[in-house]
């Protein structure tokens, strides 16, 4: 019975150390903070090399009191960012978090980001498990400082902020 459980048990950690080799990371990055704004994003290329769907389910940060997904918006003619459930990577596809669209919320920075810092960041798949990757902090775009949305202040959804996303 021993010999059992443990086959199955190395059959397990070997299929989700497989579905973990399927995801690769590429670039990612989050931007610095605006003084004491306490929200920022974070970005990244996730690839899924696998023959199934993947789907990033969740994440935490080395920073901030919560990470969440996220995503822009349109309503009427404003954009606005909406929390998601998860972002989908299509099999043998890529999904793209960058600026105006998917991304990654940190909010409740106990300290502003700065450029050349980094992060971490622990990205929770449906099927591949957790992955762990570094972001580095890069800084503000020239003429990026005004950009700000609705729905990120210390109540999240209570008062606008800007969160340079």
């Amino acid at each position: 019975m021993r010999v059992l459980v443990a086959a199955v048990t190395l059959g397990v950690l070997w299929a989700g150390a497989a579905a973990a080799q399927e995801v690769r990371v590429d670039d990612p990055w989050a931007r610095a903070s605006i003084g004491m704004v306490p929200n920022s994003a974070a970005y990244m290329t996730i690839h899924n090399r696998g023959s199934e769907p993947e789907r990033l389910v969740a994440v935490s940060a080395s920073v901030g009191v919560r990470a969440e997904l996220h995503d822009h918006v349109m309503d009427g003619e404003v954009a606005r960012m909406q929390q998601v459930g998860a972002i989908e990577i299509p099999a043998g596809g890529s999904a793209s978090l960058a600026p105006g669209g998917l991304h990654i919320m940190l909010m409740g920075l106990a300290e502003p980001l700065a450029a050349g810092d980094s992060i971490d960041l622990t990205l929770s798949f449906e099927r591949a498990g957790n992955l762990e990757v570094e972001a580095e902090v890069r800084p503000l775009r020239e003429g990026n400082e005004g950009a700000g949305h609705q729905g990120h202040g210390a109540g999240h959804g209570q008062d606008p902020v800007q969160d340079q996303e």
